[in-house]
Formats: C-alpha cells, sequence, structure tokens
C-alpha cells in the first residue's frame, strides 16, 4: 500500500497515510487544514487565517495559536508537505476527495453517453459522508460548507436529470419524495418528481405535486412557479410530455445477506475497495477461492449486499454447480442474465462467442454486478463476463482461479479463533459461550474452526437449549463419529467436502487419501513422496493441485497441510477404498525414510558416530542425504514433530514396528538439546516403550524407556530417573544391547551428581567409560569422560579433573567433534571454578561459546554454559559481564522451555543485579528462577525461596 497522504472534506476533515489515519488535531487545528486544503495548492496569508477562523474577532494571540497549529500540523504531515511561504503558508495535498468530486462531475458533464455519464456522477456523490467540514468551526467553514453543500445538490439533481434520460424513473420516485420534503423550494427537484410520476403511470400524483409547490411558493415566498415548471404542469395536462428511453429491467437476483456474517473484516475491506473503484480501472474481478465450508458464498453475497447501491442497473447471481456432477453450461448462464434484462428469447444466438457478445453489448455502459458462485474453474467464467469498466465480478471456487487474472484474489482458510468464537455466539447466544468459555474454545476447534462445520454445530446447540457446549464436545471429540454430528437439516461438512473430492481425478483421490494416513499437522514434498511410492517433483504437483482445489494447505514453502475435517473425510475414504496392509505399509515407508534419514543425520552431526549408525535398524530407504550440520538441523527442526507423531501413531497398532520406532528415538538422544521439545519427545519414548513391553520385545523397551530417562533428567526431574533406571538397565542388559547399556550408565552417573554422591557419579562414569570404548564408541568415551571429570572436581581431585577434561576435549577434537569439543571445555570451566580459579573458568567459558558460535550451536549445553560463565564472572568481580552473560542464558533457556536451566540463569542473573546494586531487579529474578525451578519439580527451588522473599 503507497504512503501517499489523501484528504478528505466532504464530511470530517480527515488525513491519511496510506492505511493509517493521522490524527489532525482538536478542532481549530482542522479549520487551519481546512483553509489550507481549500485554497488548492496556493498561499494563504496569516491575515487571511486568522480571519477565516475569527474574522472580526480574533484572540489576542491569534498569530501565536496560528504558528501553533501549523508547527503541530506539519510535524504530522512532515514539512514538504506544508511549507512556509512569503507571509504565510501552502499545502501540497496531493489526494484531496473534494477534488475527485470535481474531476468526475467534469467528466460526466464531458461524456457522450449518458449511462456513463450517470455512473460518474453516482461515483462523485459516493465520496460524500456526511456534511462537508463537519465539526470544523468558523465563518470561513460556515460558508464553504453551504457552498460545498449547494455543489452536492447541484450533483444530485444532475444524476437523477440523467437516470431520468435513462429510463429509471420507477425506481426515482421513493428518493424524489424524500428530497423534495428536505429540499421542497428547489424547483428542479420538484421537476423531476413530477417527470418521474408521470413515467411511473401515476399522473395524477404528477399534478398534485405541482398543486402543492405552488401553494408553498405563493405561501412563502408570494411568487408563482418558473417558466419551466409551469411548461412541465402544460405537458402533463395535455400528454405531450417527451418520450424518456424506455424502462429497462433491472434485475435484483441476490440471494439474502446472512444476519450473522462474522468476521474477515480484511478481505471483505479490501475487496469491497476494488468493487467500489469499478469505472476507474478496467473491469474488476474478484476470485474467492477457498475449502468447502470455509464460507465463500456467504463472503460473496455479504460483499455484494455492501456495495449493491453502486450498481443501480441490476444485480445478477447464479449458482455454477462447479463441484456437482452436473456444471451449469455457459450458454444456459448467458440466456438467464439476458432475459433477466428483458432480450426476448427469440433474439438469442445459438451459438456461445455470438451469445457472449450479446451480453456483453446488453451490459455496456451499464453498472451491473455479476456474482458467479461455485465455479469449476476459469474456464466456465470466461464467457460470462461483461467487457465494460462499470461493470464487476464476484466468483466464488474452490479452486484457485490462478488463469483467470482477476484484479483482486480472496482465499478464505478457516476463521481465527476469536472469529469463531464470536459466530458460534451469535448462533447459540453470547450468555451460553460466556458460561462456558473453555467449551466454546474446544468446540470451534474441533470444528477446525470452519465457518459451516461452526454454524451446524452451533445450530444443533441453539435447537438444544438444554444441552450444554460441553456435550457437543464430548460428541466431536470422537473422531470417529464427528463427521455423523457435524450434520444439521440439508447442511453436512462431510457431503461438503465430498463435492469436492468426488471431482478429482483418480491420481489426486489416491493421493488425497494416502495423505491423510499420517497424524503429522503437515508434510514436507519428500513425505509425500514416500506415501504415494513417486519422485519429489510428482509428489510436489500432485500436492500443489490438491492447494489449488483448496483440498490442502501450503503451510510453508515445500510444507503442506491438512484441514482437520478434511484429513477425516480423507481417512474414512481410505479405509473404505485401501487394504488395511497397504495404509500401515506407506506409514512404514515412511517410518523407513526417517530413520535412514535420521543415520545421515548422525553422520554429519556426530563426527566418529559410526557406532551408533551401525546399531540401528536396518532401513531399506536411502533416505535424504544431509550435506552438514546446518542442514542436519534445518531437517530436524522442520521434520521432528512429524518424526514424533509417526512414532506415536504406529505405537498404537497391533503389531507396531517398535524396533524402528525406538530406534528414531535412540538415535536422535545426542540431538535431544537441539530445539524444545522435550516433553513431545519423552511422551513419544514412554508410549513407545509401553508398547514394546505389550508386545515383549526388551531391546526397543531398553531404548525408548532409556530415551524418556535422559529427557527426564534433562527436565531436572532426577528422582523419577532414579527410581526407574534400574528396570530400564534390566531390560537393556536382558537384551544384550551394550551400547544402550553405556548410555545408561552414564545417565546414572548424571542422576548421582545430581543428587550430590559425586562418588558414586564418578564410579558409574567410569563404567560407562569402559562400556563405550568396548563398544567402540568414541564419541560416547569422550562425552562420558567430560562428565567424569565434574565428578573428580566434586571430590576435590581438581588435577585429576583438569587431565580428564583436557583428554575429552582432545578425543572430540580427535574426532571432528566440535560441539563435543565445546561441552568438554565448559566442563574445564566448571572444574576451574570449583578449585578457585575465576579468570581460568571464564576463559574455557570463553573458548567453549566461541567453538558453540562457530558451530551455529545453540543447543541446551550453551545456555547452561552461558550461566556457568557468568558465574565465573561474578567471582571475578565483573559483575556487568556476568548480567550480561545470565541474560542471555535466560533468553536462550526460556526459548527452548528449559525450567531447570532458566531459574539457575535467573538465579545467577539476580546475584549479578545485587552486585551492581539493582536489589529490587535482583528479587524480581529470583521470584521468577524460583517459580520457573518449582514448577519443574526441581531440588534446586529450595536454595532460591529464601532469596525469592526479598530476605
Amino acid at each position: 500500500m503507497t504512503d501517499t497522504l489523501r484528504f478528505e472534506v466532504l464530511g470530517s476533515v480527515r488525513a491519511w497515510r496510506g492505511d493509517s489515519e493521522l490524527n489532525v488535531g482538536a478542532p481549530q487545528q482542522r479549520a487551519v487544514l481546512s483553509v489550507l486544503l481549500l485554497r488548492r495548492g496556493r498561499l494563504a496569508t496569516v491575515d487571511e487565517l486568522v480571519d477565516a477562523l475569527w474574522e472580526t474577532d480574533p484572540p489576542p494571540r491569534a498569530v501565536g495559536a496560528l504558528r501553533t497549529y501549523t508547527s503541530r500540523l506539519r510535524a504530522v504531515l512532515g514539512p514538504e508537505t506544508l511549507r512556509s511561504a512569503a507571509g504565510g503558508y501552502v499545502l501540497d495535498a496531493p489526494k484531496l476527495d473534494l477534488a475527485t468530486f470535481e474531476d468526475r462531475i467534469a467528466a460526466a458533464r464531458r461524456a457522450t453517453d449518458p449511462g456513463t455519464a450517470a455512473g460518474l456522477v453516482h461515483d462523485a456523490l459516493a465520496l460524500w459522508q456526511g456534511e462537508p467540514l463537519a465539526g470544523v468551526p468558523g465563518p470561513y467553514a460556515a460558508a464553504q460548507r453551504d457552498r460545498l453543500t449547494e455543489e452536492r445538490l447541484a450533483a444530485l439533481e444532475y444524476r437523477i436529470e440523467l437516470d431520468l434520460h435513462l429510463g429509471r424513473h420507477a425506481r426515482l420516485v421513493g428518493e424524489l419524495a424524500e428530497l423534495t420534503a428536505r429540499h421542497p423550494l428547489r424547483e428542479g427537484l420538484r421537476a423531476s418528481q413530477m417527470l418521474a410520476l408521470y413515467r411511473s403511470g401515476r399522473q395524477g400524483e404528477a399534478l398534485k405535486a405541482f398543486a402543492d409547490t405552488h401553494e408553498l411558493l405563493v405561501e412563502e415566498l408570494g411568487a408563482d412557479p418558473g417558466p419551466a415548471l409551469r411548461e412541465l404542469h402544460h405537458q402533463i395536462l395535455n400528454g405531450t410530455v417527451p418520450d424518456a428511453g424506455a424502462e429497462v429491467a433491472v434485475p435484483a437476483q441476490l440471494p439474502a445477506d446472512v444476519p450473522d456474517f462474522t468476521g474477515r473484516a480484511g478481505e471483505v475491506d479490501a475487496a469491497r475497495a476494488v468493487l467500489t473503484g469499478a469505472g476507474q480501472r478496467p473491469m474488476s474481478v474478484v476470485a474467492v477461492s477457498g475449502a468447502g465450508g470455509a464460507g465463500k458464498t456467504t463472503f460473496a453475497l455479504h460483499l455484494a449486499h455492501l456495495v449493491r447501491d453502486r450498481f443501480p442497473d441490476g444485480q445478477l447471481y447464479v449458482d455454477l454447480r462447479g463441484v456437482g456432477p452436473a456444471p451449469r453450461e455457459a450458454d444456459a448462464v448467458l440466456a438467464a442474465f439476458l432475459a433477466a434484462f428483458g432480450v426476448p428469447i427469440e433474439r438469442l444466438p445459438d451459438d456461445l462467442a455470438e451469445r457472449a457478445a450479446l451480453f456483453r453489448s446488453t451490459v455496456a455502459d451499464r453498472r451491473v454486478l455479476v456474482v458467479l458462485d461455485n465455479a469449476r474453474d476459469a474456464a466456465q467464467v470466461r464467457s460470462l463476463l461483461p467487457g465494460t469498466a462499470g461493470c464487476v465480478v464476484v466468483v466464488t471456487s474452490r479452486a484457485r482461479l490462478v488463469d483467470l487474472h482477476a484484479s483482486h484474489v480472496v482465499h478464505l482458510d478457516a476463521l481465527p479463533v476469536d472469529d469463531a468464537l464470536d459466530l458460534l455466539g451469535r448462533i447459540v447466544g453470547g450468555h451460553r459461550t460466556a458460561a462456558e468459555p473453555d467449551a466454546a474454545i474446544d468446540l470451534v476447534r474441533l470444528c477446525d474452526h470452519l465457518p459451516l462445520a461452526v454454524r451446524i454445530a452451533g445450530a444443533r446447540l441453539a435447537a438444544r437449549p438444554e444441552w450444554r457446549i460441553g456435550t457437543v464436545v464430548d460428541r466431536l471429540s470422537d473422531e470417529r463419529h464427528r463427521l455423523d454430528e457435524l450434520r444439521a437439516g440439508d447442511l453436512a461438512v462431510e457431503a461438503t467436502i465430498l463435492a469436492g473430492y468426488d471431482t478429482l481425478e483418480p491420481e489426486l483421490a489416491r493421493a488425497l487419501r494416502l495423505l491423510a494416513l499420517p497424524e503429522a499437522a503437515s508434510l514436507s514434498v519428500r513425505a509425500a513422496s514416500v506415501l504415494l511410492g513417486v519422485a519429489e517433483p510428482a509428489a510436489e504437483s500432485l500436492m500443489e493441485q490438491l492447494v489449488d482445489l483448496s483440498l490442502l494447505g501450503a503451510r510453508a514453502p515445500g510444507r503442506y497441510r491438512f484441514h482437520d475435517l478434511v484429513r477425516v473425510v480423507a481417512r474414512k475414504l481410505a479405509a473404505a477404498t485401501e487394504p488395511a496392509a497397504e495404509r500401515t505399509a506407506v506409514i512404514r515407508a515412511l517410518l523407513d525414510d526417517y530413520l535412514a534419514t535420521v543415520k545421515s543425520l548422525i553422520r554429519v552431526a556426530v563426527p566418529g558416530s559410526a557406532t551408533l549408525v551401525g546399531q540401528l535398524a536396518d532401513t531399506t530407504s536411502p533416505g535424504e542425504r544431509l550435506a552438514d550440520r546446518d542442514a542436519a538441523r534445518r531437517w530436524l527442526a522442520a521434520e521432528h514433530s512429524a518424526l514424533l507423531e509417526a512414532v506415536r501413531q504406529v505405537a498404537g497398532w497391533p503389531e507396531p514396528p517398535v524396533r524402528v520406532a525406538a530406534d528414531l528415538l535412540f538415535g536422535l538422544r545426542d540431538t535431544l538439546d537441539w530445539d524444545h521439545h522435550w516433553s513431545e519427545t519423552e511422551h513419544a519414548a514412554r508410549t513407545v516403550g509401553a508398547a514394546a513391553a505389550r508386545v515383549g520385545d526388551r531391546w526397543a523397551e531398553g531404548r525408548a524407556r532409556g530415551v524418556g530417562c535422559t529427557l527426564l533428567q534433562a527436565r531436572g526431574r532426577v528422582a523419577d530417573v532414579e527410581a526407574e533406571l534400574p528396570g530400564v538397565r534390566r531390560r537393556a542388559a536382558q537384551a544384550g544391547d551394550a551400547l544402550n547399556l553405556a548410555y545408561i550408565s552414564r545417565l546414572s552417573g548424571s542422576v548421582a551428581m545430581a543428587m550430590g554422591r559425586p562418588e558414586q557419579a564418578a564410579g558409574l562414569w567410569a563404567e560407562a567409560l569402559v562400556a563405550f570404548e568396548q563398544a567402540g564408541d568414541g564419541v560416547g568415551a569422550a562425552s562420558t569422560l567430560a562428565n567424569r571429570a565434574a565428578a573428580l572436581a566434586g571430590l576435590g581431585r581438581f588435577d585429576d579433573a583438569l587431565e580428564a577434561g583436557e583428554r575429552a576435549r582432545t578425543l572430540h577434537r580427535e574426532h571432528g567433534f566440535a560441539e563435543g569439543e565445546g561441552h568438554a571445555l565448559h566442563t574445564l570451566g566448571r572444574i576451574a571454578r570449583r578449585a578457585g580459579q575465576p579468570e581460568l573458568a571464564a576463559d574455557y567459558h570463553q573458548a567453549s561459546l566461541a567453538i558453540y558460535r562457530a558451530e551455529g550451536y545453540r543447543g541446551r549445553g550453551m545456555g547452561w554454559m552461558l550461566f556457568r560463565l557468568a558465574e565465573a564472572q561474578l567471582d571475578a568481580g565483573r559483575a556487568g559481564d556476568a548480567a550480561a552473560s545470565a541474560a542471555e542464558s535466560t533468553r536462550m533457556l526460556r526459548e527452548l522451555g528449559d525450567q531447570v536451566g532458566m531459574g539457575q540463569a535467573l538465579g545467577v542473573l539476580g546475584r549479578a543485579l545485587e552486585a551492581a546494586g539493582d536489589h529490587r531487579a535482583a528479587v524480581d529474578c529470583w521470584r521468577e528462577g524460583h517459580a520457573a525451578l518449582a514448577r519443574a519439580g526441581s531440588p534446586l527451588a529450595g536454595g532460591l525461596a529464601e532469596l525469592a522473599a526479598g530476605r
């Protein structure tokens, strides 16, 4: 949208920059602006402005007040718009509604065609929004208000003359009755009223109008009517009134607007602006697309009713039945349109092109609104389009009519939550949604925020005042019966969606069914290619076609999503069409591809991890080849949620592929701190662990439960982990899973360390170190060695600890695992601080930070390292640096959803602020940190309790 300034005086005095209204101040300041605007770029002197505002009675400081007003206006409008010049001011107004009004009237008077002229005058009068210069004080404004009002009346009389010439007398009778009542002494309006009445076959009323006028003029002015009015009276008496053009049929075919239209304000305003600008540009076409049930017809009719008065020559409507088995043929629609304008059937050409040309000729130079509802495609619409600028068209279709060359495109998706709730409240009553707000939110969510579904559910509730909203929520929650519940009278969500499905070619229909099978909120092109068994370009083409038909949504480039209700219908169709074995096979194929890609991710993200890759389940798919760590991070960020959904989905099968599902999670354990999906991943791990236990697969159970325990420990729930680990260890031992046993021993050491038992932790980590070395997992061994170094420091063996930490750092470097080296440096920093060497600790942490930044790593480890860097800086007396490091740590861990880490970071930040003398801010940090630790159930919360109390 352009930032051009535009001004309005045909109503309240207002200024706009683009879509934003500007504050032009109090009434006196608006009075100054009015004078400058009406000077049309010419100089207004200070004396002229003072006279305009106060005439003969200016206040003592009038000039000073004037300078204040102009200074404020300049600040709002810009110095290039309002300039000082030779004893006064000049305002450059690029767009003024009064100028547009005058230009359109002048263009109308130049036009040779009466229809074109009438349309221009109609557009000009539409610019008026009430009394001109409304609310502006001063004698100048009063005089200009009278002048402008007279201009409007003159334009109105001119438009009425044109309408009479065009044979529109019948529709003018009511308007003229109102106008003559308001302006009883305007003989021009009286003459038009008499002419409209006479031509409408109401000669007696026309003569009475003259008699009333004559009586009023004599009574009020002591004068007779003028010659023109007397001549018209004579012609009416003698039947010699000149004929006008024949009265043209004016179709008004719009179905009724809905009384509870809700939301879509931005879309309505934008489309309305396009339609009301008709005549100033080539013929305007607004194309409205959206899924079945999105409210396209409701939107189009609401929009049409808002602008119908701008199209006095007719409003046409047709349902093209584009998604039905028998779409309307263009020749039949054109015949109906022409008949609506009074064209006899015998004049209709048989040839479609000739019939379309006749339609264009019939509506040429008229202002007609055409609503083409429910079009199948652009081809069905093209012959039905008028050809001149005064006409506009609104087309609705489930397909995105990209080849229609529309002036404006509107795609209707699901309603925003607030609008969906508003619609529900309008249907069932606001008191009911207010009484059950949570249930109302659940209801519109289960309706997918789709207007049709919300309307059906609302209608059922409105018909059953004894029902609670929660009752309908319970009924909708069962996906198997949701479609049955979303049915009321002749409205049904399933039927609406099926109408679109039935138009699909077999390949597209199969794609829709299979793509609906995964639980994922969105799918990548690669995932689709696996599900459909086609190459990625072919899969993308199929998905794009479904997007164009509003059966899929494009979430982001390369990612696609289903509306929930479309997915429910597509799954129902899949269950009725595809054999169960094929449905499970495509999900297995997707899981297989995910695991193959995870192997690729491990190779680039964790160098030296060949042992881990080699101990994951075999895959048939090559997976996606990830070039480097950045590609690995991007892939995991995009696919993590979909991957977890697939894992949870197969865990619920009678015969779940638990080995693949468990190994997907097990393979990602070294990247778990890359994002904040901890609770979702833990839930998936527990679901897979339970499924593995159900089918007796101890290998998969041990791996899945081990991952779950790792995530519990990361969230600070060490007591829960300690209670569960013995059972997990037993399962891994029974399965002979040596690598998992190594991970379990390492996790057991972390739990012991967190519980304040460094000697036990050191022993467990020594055990894990041996296990990793025996398994040939160098990276696992290096990470465990770094952990053991921390335990040795906890036992006061600082030299041994530093030696172990440096050895871990060297091993990671030898394997090319820079992120692991950063973790080892982090550990060395902790050891140095415990040894009483804060500057050395800070150096280690800074070296760790440099590696993290170079690697683009922003995981949990970096967040924890930053608050430990802050601790070292604080010990070294550098409170300002400590506050900066702790604040960055807090932000990062907050984004990752790590409550335990964030709580500790806030504790350190509070200490840094306290050291800097800001006690109040410190207490705020301690309170927030205590709350975070308490939410996570961390025993560390007790350490901040007293500080959080402000004592």
